[in-house]
Order: C-alpha cells, then sequence, then structure tokens
C-alpha cells in the first residue's frame, strides 16, 4: 500500500469521525427526541379545574348585588350561568362546567337531581 493511500484513509475516517462528534455535541437531543416514540406530555392543569363537575347552592341570586354566588364546600365563588336567560334563585344546586379564573360557570341541575342531594 502507498502512503498517499494510507494518509487518505486515515483524514477521510478523522473527518468522519469529527463529523459524528459535532453531530452528537450539537444536535443529539433533537435527534434522540426524534428517535424515541414517547407519548407527548399531558396538558398542564390550571388550579381550580377540579371544581368542574362539582355540586354548588346559590347563595346570591344577584337580584341586588348583580353578582351571582354559589358555595362550593366552605367557599363562595362568583358565578354565571352557561344559559344567559335563565335565572338562579337561592338555594337552587347547580353544577360548575367550567372555571374562568376566579368566576365559575354554571348550569342548573334538572329537578330529580336536585330532590335526591
Amino acid at each position: 500500500m502507498s502512503g498517499d493511500f494510507l494518509s487518505g484513509l486515515l483524514l477521510t475516517g478523522v473527518v468522519l469521525f469529527g463529523i459524528g462528534y459535532i453531530v452528537k455535541e450539537f444536535f443529539w437531543e433533537s435527534l434522540s427526541g426524534l428517535m424515541s416514540r414517547r407519548a407527548p406530555p399531558p396538558p398542564a392543569r390550571r388550579p381550580n379545574d377540579h371544581l368542574i363537575g362539582a355540586t354548588a347552592r346559590v347563595v346570591d341570586d344577584g337580584a341586588t348585588s348583580g353578582v351571582v354566588r354559589v358555595r362550593v364546600g366552605m367557599e363562595t365563588w362568583r358565578a354565571r350561568t352557561v344559559d344567559a336567560d335563565s335565572s338562579l334563585p337561592i338555594g337552587t344546586l347547580v353544577e360548575i362546567k367550567a372555571v374562568d379564573g376566579l368566576v365559575l360557570d354554571v348550569a342548573q341541575r334538572n329537578a330529580a337531581e336536585q330532590q335526591t342531594t
């Protein structure tokens, strides 16, 4: 074998090693993320999402204050009805449908559910 062939072979090996090293150092995280098939992380939960589906009772119908208030457990929250045309008298059981900051979106429970609780 000639010296030119061996030096060319050595140079090719050094260049390939250098390219592999650069790819590993700078692109390893993104390449390993593409190669592994992990499930995406679950969406972040907001602090008051645990209230959705809970039952509350109307304690202020908003006739004097303009703000409907409901009691969930030992806390009183501002609320608005999902149905804009329905009014909620005091004592009505409602179900929490959504949470928007510190305001609950509620809907009146049907009569059969109200009598059982």
